[in-house]
């Protein structure tokens, strides 16, 4: 059975609905941080997005958006362990050309996760202003379908 999901377009000062946001983690401050994905060139990018700014990777830039991106809103999505997906599970949330990509997750700071994109078994994402790169699976979770 596929997933139900939409892709709500976020614009600059406009709040998301409550219902059903594909939550990677939270903010020091207890802020939520949403799936998100973007078109950039004629690629379209996992990221995330959080306190209205979208962040995203292409190869090694470093995208930041406060307009025009995507969040993700299902509740058939999550996040799982890495040894619980089945590859049938996974959700193409993307894609580099005709490559398809997939979102993981990863902590970056104490209690803080954030969404990138998951490639040939590695995970690069936007954090402070730099790409960088997790690439421990048994730190990565990754998005699936329930």
């Amino acid at each position: 059975m596929e997933p139900q999901e939409k892709w709500l377009l976020c614009e600059e000062g406009e709040k998301l609905p409550a219902q059903n946001p594909v939550i990677c983690g939270f903010t020091k401050d207890g802020k939520q941080i949403f799936v998100a994905r973007a078109q950039v060139e004629d690629n379209l990018l996992p990221g995330y997005a959080m306190k209205g700014i979208g962040y995203f990777t292409l190869d090694d830039k470093y995208i930041e958006m406060k307009s025009g991106y995507y969040v993700l809103f299902s509740d058939s999505i999550n996040f799982c362990e890495n040894n619980t997906v089945a590859l049938n599970q996974l959700v193409q949330v993307g894609h580099i050309g005709e490559d398809p990509l997939y979102a993981g997750s990863c902590k970056v700071d104490e209690d803080m996760w954030v969404c990138g994109t998951l490639r040939e078994g590695y995970l690069t994402y936007a954090y402070g202003g730099n790409v960088l790169y997790e690439f421990e699976t048994k730190n990565i979770l990754l998005l699936a379908a329930k």
